[in-house]
């Protein structure tokens, strides 16, 4: 294995990690052999789900990063639990409900 495929084994397994510690998915991690990761496929949690519907809205995604913008962050670079209180910040003016 490369330096790079490793590099990229180890960004994979971070993002899964954040993902999991957000309580998006539910990971469970075997082990790693010669190098690649060993694990069951991650399974998308209710929460996650929940993420997944809020940001595959359009209008409300564009409004959320255009709102992020106005206050200096940039969406890519916003810490999961920020941007996920930021996006349902976004829904209840939008939708006018609470999503919990």
């Amino acid at each position: 294995m490369t330096k790079e495929e490793e590099l990229e084994n180890k960004k994979y397994l971070y993002h899964l990690e954040l993902l999991e510690d957000a309580g998006f998915i539910d990971f469970k991690l075997d082990g790693i052999s010669e190098g690649h990761l060993i694990s069951d496929c991650p399974k998308i949690t209710w929460d996650g789900n929940d993420f997944i519907d809020m940001i595959e809205n359009d209008t409300l995604w564009n409004k959320t990063k255009e709102a992020a913008k106005e206050k200096g962050f940039e969406v890519a670079k916003m810490p999961l639990e920020m941007l996920v209180t930021f996006t349902k910040m976004k829904a209840k003016e939008m939708l006018g409900i609470e999503i919990d």
